[in-house]
Parts: structure tokens; C-alpha cells; sequence
């Protein structure tokens, strides 16, 4: 499917603005909310309120600023009253030509550890879409017609997860698109496998990959049937938790069907996986 640069232009990826973060709107709430109940205050505590207002206004101000900032982010988790409060900022801009990259990075997991090795990752993958990009522009020469866009959205962003998805769309003749889903549990920084949400030795592939054979049979003319069909999910397989705790398996383009009907995914059941869940899974 041949694209026009208008078209290519409809791909990229506009961010809407930040807004502050939910774990600290639910903080200052919950503050608010201690206030009212004092219907009689002492006069300590109305100088603890008035201080406690000064901070609040200093806080949304620093919340503003940890949308662009990570260390105004290092900020906000270091206020004993807010305490860690996950940001996910834009660390690099990579613009060359018709390549717009945007590499994200996470602040305020609380495990600098897992901190570093997914801003590794996210790092280095951009670092792959930058040197294929321009080694392709480089032997192209002159005739060189080749986009790429990769921009990075939040999906779930609570008190338990946070979830990430990179979304990459690349354009030389044909356009295809990757999609990548990176899944934290905030408890303890883990980057999720798709095999953590299950009890171990559970057979977590049997339910799922049953369900997506019994999709696919009932709309058999939208998925390849040859050599190239559904067998069963992969142990690295893509997948996301979404707001409402439900189980999404993404497959790429090409892989399960044909490459115009673009990413799919299927939406598991929890019911058909609820006695295999790990305890305390964010799946409900």
C-alpha cells in the first residue's frame, strides 16, 4: 500500500497535554478530605493546614513540571508527604528528515534498578530504529523515500501498575506498524512476562490459545488458514493489562493475518483464566 506524504503526515503521532499524575491527586484528596473532618481545629492545626496549603500549591506546580522534567519528577518523589509518584517523560527527540523518534524514560519506580534496565531498553530501541533509518536514507541516495515515526503512549498509570506502550509506523512503499507493550507492577518494579501473572506450572497457554482458535474459526476469511495460522501464543508474547484489569494478546502485522487488517488483539475472558491467576494478579 503505497502512501502518499499527506498520509504519512496523518500518521504522526500529536501528544495531548500531561496532566498530574493520579497517585498525587489522590494524595492531595485524601488531605482535603483529613481537613473536613476536623470540625473543631486547634490552633496548631490551622497553621499545620495553612502550611499543608503552601505545600499542596508547591506540589501541583512541581507535578506540572515533571510532565517535562525528570528530575523535577526526583522532586516530587522525595516530599515525605507524596512519596514516589511514577512520571514517564520524553528522555530524546530524534528528528532527521522524515523520521520522528521519541525515546521515553521512567522516573519514580522506586528500584532504580528496573529504572535503569527499562530506560536501557527503551533506549535501545530507538537506537535501532535511528541506525536502520539512516543507514536506509544513506544507500538510497538521492531517491531516498523512507519515514518512521515511534512515539510512546500511557496507558494504565495507578497506585499497582504502570503500563507503556511503543508505537512505531514505518513507511518505504508499504507501511507497517509494531506496537510494543512494556507492563510494571509498581509493588515490586518487575517488568511483567506474560507467564508472571500466572500461578507457577500453570498451563496459562491451554485457556488463552484455545479462545483465540475459537475467534478465528468464527471469522476464518479475516486470519490465514495455511501454514501461517494461529498455532499458539509465544512464551515472549506481546500483551498489555488494560484500565480495567482485562487481559489483551497483541499479535504484529502479518503474523496471524493479513497485514491490512493491521495489529490484532484479543481480549481474554478472565473467567476462562481466574483459576490459574497468580495471587495478587492485576488481572480482575
Amino acid at each position: 500500500m503505497s502512501m502518499s506524504q499527506k498520509d504519512w503526515n496523518d500518521f504522526i503521532v500529536q501528544y495531548e497535554q500531561f496532566h498530574a499524575p493520579r497517585e498525587l491527586e489522590e494524595r492531595l484528596r485524601q488531605m482535603g478530605n483529613e481537613y473536613q473532618r476536623k470540625k473543631h481545629p486547634s490552633p496548631l492545626f490551622l497553621w499545620s493546614r495553612r502550611a499543608a496549603a503552601c505545600l499542596c500549591c508547591a506540589v501541583i506546580g512541581l507535578s506540572v513540571a515533571a510532565n517535562t522534567s525528570a528530575a523535577a519528577a526526583e522532586t516530587l518523589q522525595n516530599i515525605p508527604i507524596i512519596g514516589p509518584i511514577t512520571k514517564v517523560v520524553t528522555f530524546r527527540h530524534y528528528q532527521s528528515g522524515d523520521a520522528d523518534i521519541r525515546t521515553p524514560h521512567v522516573t519514580g519506580l522506586g528500584d532504580k534498578k528496573v529504572e535503569e534496565k527499562l530506560n536501557q531498553e527503551f533506549d535501545q530501541y530507538a537506537d535501532v530504529l535511528i541506525a536502520q533509518y539512516e543507514s536506509d536514507i544513506k544507500g538510497m541516495g538521492s531517491s531516498a523515500k523512507e519515514a518512521v515515526t515511534s512515539s510512546y503512549n500511557v496507558l494504565v498509570d495507578n497506585d499497582s501498575q504502570l503500563t507503556i506502550a511503543i508505537r512505531t509506523v514505518l513507511v518505504s512503499g508499504d507501511s507497517m506498524e509494531i506496537d510494543r507493550y512494556y507492563n510494571i507492577e509498581k509493588s515490586s518494579g518487575k517488568i511483567l512476562k506474560l507467564s508472571d501473572l500466572f500461578k507457577g506450572n500453570s498451563d496459562y497457554a491451554a485457556p488463552i490459545n484455545t479462545y483465540i482458535s475459537e475467534k478465528i474459526q468464527k471469522s476464518s476469511e479475516d486470519y490465514f488458514t495455511d501454514t501461517d495460522a494461529f498455532q499458539t501464543i509465544a512464551k515472549d508474547q506481546n500483551f498489555y493489562i488494560n484500565k480495567s484489569g482485562k487481559l489483551i494478546i497483541v499479535f504484529d502485522e502479518g503474523s496471524i493475518a493479513p497485514a491490512y487488517r493491521g495489529i490484532t488483539e484479543f481480549t481474554i475472558p478472565t473467567d476462562l483464566i481466574a483459576g490459574i491467576l497468580a495471587d495478587g494478579s492485576m488481572i480482575h
